[in-house]
Order: structure tokens, then C-alpha cells, then sequence
């Protein structure tokens, strides 16, 4: 009132405005379970600034086992967010489910950080890394809607939206693991083996027909 009156400082009014939505996120938290999405929410946005830094933990086993771990981590994970959609009615089930997902995440980002470092071509560290970043997108996304529905019983359809958050998630963790297991080292040679060999086939189907000019 005494900034519309010309009589007080504008800066004031911002920084008020600033120190309620403050106390207003304080006071948010005191609701049941939201404190431990929020939690999980800040943790996953945190670790998210790491895929920028390109650097990459060392690895001590190799990348066969590595995309073993993988696979399992991102069943983890796709569980654990499929957990979290069905936690839809209870604040405190969505808190629990919340931080089982933030756990399952680590995990999955220590392994495929492990594996980018691994893999002998940036092109494919590029590729791998832009994939988490979609997993970590994803995953906040997901913890997000969660907190919508936790700081708000009549939130509108919560349960679809959780469940196509959660299924957001395990497509973008399908795209990960799939392009993880076409950088293994060796595998683009495999591959293009495999299509030269593939492209001679139709030859088996034409024995009688000469490849060259030589006889018997």
C-alpha cells in the first residue's frame, strides 16, 4: 500500500514479496510427507547440474557388467516411479515411494556415468549423457507432480497424472538403456558386421549365379 502511495521503497516490496513466498514453502512443508518429496525433488535437480560438468567417475568393472547393473537399476527405477503413481492417495506413501525413487536415481546416474566414461568415442559420451539428462528431466517431472498432489488432497486428476509422468519415465529410461547398449565398446564394429553379412544373404538364395568371371 505505501509503494502504490509513493511514500515506500519498491526494493522493499520485492524482497517482502521474496520472504513470503519463503515462509509460505516453509509453512508447505509442515504438511504431511512433503517434506520428504521435496527432498527427493531438490536431490535429483542437484544431481542433474553434475551431467554438465563432463566429468566421469572411475569405473572398476567393465562395461559388460556395467550393462548388466544397468538393467537392473533401470528396473529399479522404473518400479520405484511406478510406486510413486500408485502412492496417489496417501501424502505420506507418496513420501516414502518418493525417496525410494531419489534412491533408485543415484544409482542409475553412478552407472551410467561410469559406462559414458567407458565408452572410446564422445559422439557416443554425448549421446549416453543427453539420454540421463532425459531420465533426470523426467524424474523431476514425475517428484513434481507428486508434490502437487501431496499439498493438495482435491488435486484434479491425480492419478492419471501420475501414472503418465511415471510412464514418461520408464520411456525415457527404455532410450537410455538401449542407447547405453549400442556404445559398447566394439558394438558399432559388431553391428556393421552383422548388416555386411545380412546383405550377402540374398547371394545364398542365387547359388547357381557366378560372382565373377573365374571358373570352376
Amino acid at each position: 500500500q505505501r509503494t502504490l502511495q509513493n511514500i515506500g521503497n519498491q526494493d522493499n516490496l520485492y524482497s517482502s514479496a521474496k520472504r513470503l513466498k519463503m515462509q509460505l514453502a516453509k509453512t508447505q512443508d509442515c504438511l504431511p510427507g512433503l517434506k520428504d518429496i521435496n527432498e527427493a525433488y531438490e536431490t535429483i535437480t542437484e544431481l542433474r547440474q553434475i551431467l554438465d560438468v563432463g566429468e566421469y567417475p572411475p569405473a572398476s568393472r567393465p562395461y559388460n557388467l556395467l550393462q548388466n547393473d544397468l538393467r537392473s537399476a533401470a528396473n529399479s527405477l522404473s518400479t520405484a516411479g511406478g510406486r510413486v503413481a500408485q502412492s496417489y492417495a496417501s501424502p505420506i506413501g507418496l513420501a516414502n515411494t518418493s525417496q525410494d525413487f531419489c534412491s533408485a536415481y543415484k544409482e542409475l546416474l553412478t552407472i551410467t556415468l561410469e559406462m559414458a566414461g567407458q565408452s572410446q568415442e564422445e559422439h557416443s559420451r554425448v549421446i549416453i549423457v543427453d539420454s540421463l539428462r532425459g531420465v533426470t528431466n523426467q524424474s523431476t517431472s514425475l517428484l513434481s507432480t507428486a508434490r502437487n498432489v501431496a499439498s493438495d488432497s482435491n488435486y484434479p486428476n491425480s492419478k492419471n497424472e501420475l501414472a503418465s509422468a511415471a510412464r514418461l519415465v520408464t520411456e525415457s529410461i527404455n532410450k537410455l538403456v538401449d542407447v547405453c547398449t549400442q556404445s559398447a565398446p566394439g558394438q558399432k564394429e559388431c553391428d556393421s558386421a552383422i548388416r555386411s553379412i545380412e546383405a550377402l544373404r540374398p547371394l545364398l538364395e542365387y547359388p547357381q549365379e557366378a560372382l565373377t568371371d573365374q571358373g570352376y
